[in-house]
């Protein structure tokens, strides 16, 4: 159970990242703790001797293995979150002293443009826009 789950980038740089990883591995923790103790309580209850050893060398072991996984995976995210608290990355929104200034465009008033031969505004009420006028 090395692998890493749908989304998960362990070179993230955000903190929310990690927080949010923490907070999977830690429900996933929470519930395979919670499966080992409720198979340990069925093998207790067994009177069957062979079920109880399947059972154990089955599922509680391999079980077992994924709990130690997820612990592993729940301790690197601990370590990041720190890390990255503790030396933040530089985030794209952030300005960057070494990019030259933006150039400032100037404002004003716009510029008027000529108006084109024929339009509306070259016309005048009640004559109507044509050659020779």
């Amino acid at each position: 159970m090395d692998r890493l789950l749908a989304g998960e980038n362990r070179a993230s740089q955000l903190p929310d990242d990690a927080r949010h990883w923490i907070s999977v591995y830690t429900e996933l923790v929470r519930f395979r703790e919670q499966m080992l103790a409720d198979w340990h309580e069925e093998m207790a209850g067994s009177h069957d001797p062979r079920s109880r050893m399947e059972l154990t060398r089955t599922l509680v072991a391999w079980s077992s293995r994924q709990l130690d996984a997820l612990r592993g995976h729940l301790d690197f995210w601990r370590q990041r979150h720190l890390q990255l608290l503790e030396h933040p990355a530089p985030t794209a929104l952030a300005p960057r002293l070494d990019w030259p200034a933006p150039a400032r465009r100037r404002v004003g008033r716009p510029r008027k443009r000529p108006a084109a031969a024929g339009s509306r505004k070259d016309r005048r009420p009640g004559r109507a826009a044509g050659p020779g006028r």
